[in-house]
């Protein structure tokens, strides 16, 4: 599947869904489990461990990300730089897509995908803000 990355390189990426590749993101996705669940673990502490945790776990997953993606994209160090001055959700967009692709989607089920994601999240938005006209003028 090829990876277009305009922001890193001209040239798209391969992305091959190899037994390697596919390894590397169940490896991935456990990392991401075991974070959550440490996370999950700390839900009844105090703010300070509360806190404590969220950080270990958004450095967690932004590490985790990082890696996955420099390994299976074989970026280089001036691209890795680039990866690094993506916004946050930029970055997790990267990471799903490359997830979604080497769990066997095309690109055209992922765009839809996130097509119906943002298409949710505008409703819930509006309807938000419709709640909250209602509620301000009774």
């Amino acid at each position: 599947m090829k990876l277009s990355l305009p922001e890193i390189r001209e040239e798209s990426f391969e992305v091959k869904t190899s037994i390697k590749n596919i390894k590397k993101m169940h490896a991935y996705q456990l990392e991401l489990a075991k974070s959550q669940e440490k996370l999950a673990s700390v839900q009844d502490g105090t703010l300070e461990e509360l806190t404590k945790a969220i950080a270990l776990d958004d450095m967690s997953v932004i590490n985790n990300a990082e890696k996955i993606i420099t390994e299976i994209l074989g970026l280089n160090k001036k691209e890795v730089d680039k990866l690094e001055e993506f916004d946050r959700g930029q970055f997790m967009n990267l990471q799903s897509k490359l997830v979604l692709s080497l769990q066997g989607y095309d690109d055209d089920q992922i765009d839809t995908m996130f097509t119906e994601e943002v298409d949710s999240a505008e409703k819930k938005v509006q309807a938000l803000k419709n709640e909250k006209s209602t509620t301000t003028t009774n």
